[in-house]
C-alpha cells in the first residue's frame, strides 16, 4: 500500500489476519468518477431454474430468497487492471486467462471459506480446426468445401495454399476449392492482432474422373446396424469388366473388400449392389469407393461416400460438395425405412430435377448427377418424407 497506483486510489480500508499484518484485503476505488461495476440480485421467490438449488442442510428448493443469487461485472479498465492498458495499449492482449472464485462467511479476511470454484478458463478462444466432407476430389470438375469446425464471429480467418486453387474469397470461416492440394488457415482474434492459431488440411486427388462419371451414375449407400448397402449404375454395361469395392476408415488408405463381375452379354444401363458387414472398430467414419475395371480404358475410380459409424449425422440433411459443378452427394438420417422424393428447385420455384430414393433406418448417402443444361446459380434441394420436409441451398458453378 506504499505504492501509488496509476489508475486507482487506496480507499483506506484494510482487513488482515491481525493488527499490522503484511497481507489481507485492501479496498480500492477508481480515480475517475462514475460506477466501475454493475450488479443484479434476486428478490424473494425468484425461480432457481430447472436444476433447483441445494441448500447447506441438503434441502432442495425451487426459489431463491432475496439477495441469495447475484450477478455482477467489474470494469477492469476503469480500475487500471486491464492487461491491454498495463502493457502498452495492445487491444489484442487478453485481460485474464483464468479466474478463481471464492466465497466467505463475511467480508473479514479471517472469515470461514464457504465455497471455492477454480480455476476455469476465461477468454481462452478455441483454436481453429479444419474439416471437410470431401477429402478427395477429381483433378478437374469437382469442388470441395473446407470449413472451420469451431468458428468465432470476432476472429479473422485467412486462407492460403501452396499448390491448390481457392474459388472466390480467401477470408472467412470457409472456402471452396476445385484442385487437390494443401490448404492452410490462419486465425487472428481481431483484425489487427497477430496470428493466434493455424491449421492445415490436404485434399487428395482421385485423378481424372470424366469418363467414369459418364459411365457410372447414382453411386449411393445406406448404413444401419453396422451394415453398409452400396449401389451404383453403369450407363454402358458392355464396357465394364468387373468392379472392386474398397473401404477405408481414414478416407485415404483404401483396401479391397469385394469384387463383382459385370453381367455378361447385357448392354445399356445396369444396376449393381454390394453389402458390407463392417467389423467392430474404434473409427468414427467409414469411407467407400468403387473401382471400375473396363475394357477401355482399363481402370477408373468413383467418388467417395462417407458414413458416421454411430449411425448419426451432424445434420439431418447435408449436401456436399457445396458449391457443386456436375454432381453432389446427399446425406440424410432416417428413423425408419421410407421412400423419399428429392426435388431440385431453381430460383423461380420450378422443379428442374426429381428423384425418388429409398431411405433405410440409419445413415443414407446418395450421389446425384446435375443436368448439364442447368445454368449456374443458387438452387434449393428439398427432401420430403411422410412427416417432415428438409431443405438445403446449393450453389451450382458453371
Amino acid at each position: 500500500m506504499s505504492i501509488v497506483p496509476v489508475a486507482f486510489n487506496w480507499s483506506g480500508s484494510f482487513d488482515g489476519e491481525n493488527n499490522g499484518s503484511q497481507y489481507g484485503y485492501a479496498g480500492i476505488q477508481p480515480k475517475t468518477a462514475g460506477a466501475f461495476y454493475t450488479g443484479l440480485q434476486s428478490v424473494n421467490n425468484t425461480w432457481t431454474g430447472p436444476f433447483s438449488l441445494v441448500l447447506g442442510d441438503n434441502n432442495v428448493v425451487t426459489t431463491y430468497t432475496a439477495r441469495q443469487f447475484m450477478e455482477f461485472s467489474v470494469n477492469l479498465s476503469k480500475l487500471g487492471l486491464d492487461d491491454a492498458r498495463l502493457f502498452g495499449g495492445d487491444d489484442c492482449l487478453m485481460p485474464f486467462r483464468r479466474v478463481i472464485v471464492k466465497t466467505r462467511a463475511s467480508t473479514s479476511f479471517t472469515a470461514e471459506l464457504k465455497d471455492f470454484v477454480a480455476p476455469f478458463d476465461f477468454f481462452i478462444a478455441p483454436r481453429a480446426e479444419l474439416e471437410t466432407s470431401t477429402p478427395w476430389i477429381c483433378d478437374t470438375g469437382s469442388v470441395s468445401h473446407i470449413y472451420v469446425m469451431n468458428p468465432i464471429p470476432t476472429s479473422v480467418y485467412q486462407w492460403s495454399t501452396p499448390n491448390g486453387h481457392i474459388i472466390g474469397s480467401t477470408t472467412g470461416p470457409f472456402i471452396n476449392v476445385d484442385t487437390p492440394g494443401v490448404y492452410i488457415v490462419t486465425q487472428q482474434l481481431q483484425a489487427a492482432c497477430s496470428i493466434y492459431a493455424t491449421d492445415t488440411i490436404t485434399i487428395g486427388s482421385l485423378g481424372s474422373c470424366d469418363v467414369l462419371y459418364r459411365n457410372l451414375i447414382d453411386f449411393s449407400s445406406t448404413y444401419a446396424d453396422r451394415i453398409a448397402h452400396l449401389s451404383w449404375k453403369v450407363l454402358d454395361n458392355q464396357l465394364a469388366n468387373y468392379f472392386i469395392i474398397e473401404r477405408s476408415y481414414e478416407g485415404d488408405r483404401f483396401e479391397a473388400i469385394g469384387r463383382i463381375e459385370a453381367i455378361e452379354q447385357l448392354d445399356g444401363k445396369r444396376e449393381y449392389r454390394f453389402a458390407d458387414n463392417i467389423p467392430v472398430t474404434d473409427a468414427r467414419y467409414v469411407f467407400y469407393r468403387v473401382r471400375l475395371v473396363q475394357h477401355q480404358p482399363a481402370e477408373l475410380v468413383s467418388r467417395i461416400l462417407r458414413h458416421h459409424l454411430s449411425g448419426k449425422t451432424d445434420f439431418v440433411m447435408q449436401i456436399s460438395p457445396n458449391p457443386a459443378r456436375d454432381n453432389f452427394m446427399l446425406r440424410i438420417n432416417s428413423e425408419t425405412d421410407i421412400d423419399t422424393e428429392m426435388n431440385l428447385y431453381n430460383q423461380q420455384g420450378t422443379s428442374v430435377m426429381r428423384k425418388t430414393i429409398h431411405l433405410t433406418a440409419g445413415n443414407n448417402a446418395y450421389n446425384f448427377d446435375i443436368p448439364h443444361n442447368l445454368p449456374g446459380g443458387y438452387y434449393l434441394v428439398k427432401a420430403r418424407t411422410a412427416d417432415k420436409v428438409q431443405t438445403e441451398k446449393i450453389l451450382l458453378l458453371r
